[in-house]
């Protein structure tokens, strides 16, 4: 049932677009158990559901949403889960596990940015959140996830 609410409301959503572009945000998964410690009105997911599957059940509404309505998604949340396992190290994070931290936040700035642009980012920001090295492997943790699902195109 959520998920038939969620292409609903997209296809709400792009009406009132217009002729605007609209790009879904992906969003990421809970860090490990679900913070909130209930379980999510509408949502299959029991308090002690970890990553994998809360992400895959967001990639799952998403991807659906953005097909029945012929928009691009921003895949954040795809970046994170590839980014977590490439570099542990990046707590991407705040401490209650589902808000971004400043590396999280940057990460996703890469990824809307491809979104928005179609290519990624070639000059390092002038707001230096991040240092050059974890940038330049954040622009590389992007590659990795493909930028777009072309049957998702919205009909002119």
């Amino acid at each position: 049932i959520a998920q038939e609410k969620m292409v609903a409301a997209t296809k709400v959503l792009v009406e009132k677009c217009g002729d605007a572009r609209c790009i879904l945000f992906m969003t990421w998964a809970y860090k490990s158990k679900n913070p909130l410690g209930r379980k999510l009105k509408g949502s299959p997911l029991k308090p002690d559901d970890v990553f994998p599957k809360m992400q895959q059940l967001l990639e799952d509404g998403y991807r659906d949403a953005a097909q029945a309505a012929h928009i691009d998604v921003a895949p954040v949340g795809l970046v994170w889960a590839a980014a977590r396992k490439a570099h542990p190290e990046w707590e991407l994070y705040k401490g209650d596990q589902y808000h971004p931290s400043m590396t999280g936040t940057c990460l996703t700035a890469v990824v809307f940015y491809r979104a928005i642009y179609g290519e990624l980012p070639t000059k390092f920001p002038e707001e230096k959140a991040v240092d050059r090295t974890i940038y330049a492997q954040m622009v590389d943790a992007v590659k990795t996830v493909p930028a777009k699902d072309d049957s998702n195109k919205r009909q002119q």
